[in-house]
């Protein structure tokens, strides 16, 4: 009888073995695979990746504009290049705009032309540089304003002549029919009985005329016509009496 006992113990015994090494099989077939080792391992091959990506762009050609100038090496203004540290606005206008821009620094008038070899257009300004523009058709190329404006040949209008002043583009010395010299005081009539008596300004002699008992009278202020004009007769003294 204790023979009998002790084999089915042991037969019991092996069964439970069994039935442990089931369990443990069926608890490790239900763990994820994804573990902290392989996660690591994904992480590294990322960062390899984005480090061979990195390594490649940098690899690939620059642009002109991008490349950097050698140590010591000054680029040419002028040589119609736009280099990567000249700008249009700054250092090389003439390598890197499209548009021609003439800027005289006395007057602060720019005339911008729109492509090489444009003509520039009403009171638009000639610049002194070769192979510069010529006014557009129906205009004419006046005198500068002033003697002391520098940089400009002169000034592309068809105003000159209409009895008005433009004083954007106009003066006495560059369009006299229009622009008579103003000066600051009323004209009188002096040298009264004298071979000189006539009207003067600011001892500027204006007119010769017998004037004794006249005054000047600025008549038709704002129109072509208007100026200082003699009281007794209504003869014209001189233009503009503003």
């Amino acid at each position: 009888m204790k023979k009998k006992k002790s084999t089915k113990k042991k037969q019991s015994e092996k069964i439970d073995k069994k039935a442990e090494k089931k369990a443990d099989k069926k608890e490790a077939a239900s763990k994820p695979a994804f573990t902290f080792k392989s996660s690591y391992g994904i992480a590294i091959g990322a960062v390899v990746v984005i480090l061979l990506l990195i390594a490649f762009v940098g690899m690939q050609p620059k642009s002109d504009k991008q490349a950097d100038t050698p140590m010591g090496e000054q680029e040419a203004c002028g040589d119609g290049v736009c280099g990567a540290r000249e700008s249009a606005s700054g250092s090389c206008p003439s390598d890197c705009q499209t548009e021609r821009e003439y800027e005289s620094e006395v007057t602060d008038t720019t005339e911008v032309l729109e492509e090489a070899g444009d003509c520039v257009r009403e009171g638009g300004t000639i610049p002194v540089v070769p192979n510069a523009p010529e006014c557009c058709s129906g205009l004419t190329l006046i005198d500068r304003k002033e003697s002391s404006i520098l940089g400009i040949a002169g000034i592309c209008t068809a105003k000159c002549g209409n009895g008005v002043c433009d004083t954007e583009t106009e003066s006495p010395k560059n369009c006299p029919t229009d622009c008579e010299e103003i000066m600051d005081a009323r004209p009188i009539c002096d040298g009264v009985g004298t071979s000189k008596e006539g009207w003067y300004q600011n001892d500027k002699i204006l007119i010769y005329a017998f004037c004794n008992g006249c005054t000047a009278e600025c008549m038709n202020k704002g129109t072509p016509s208007e100026g200082w004009f003699n009281s007794c007769n209504g003869k014209q003294i001189k233009r503009v009496c503003n």
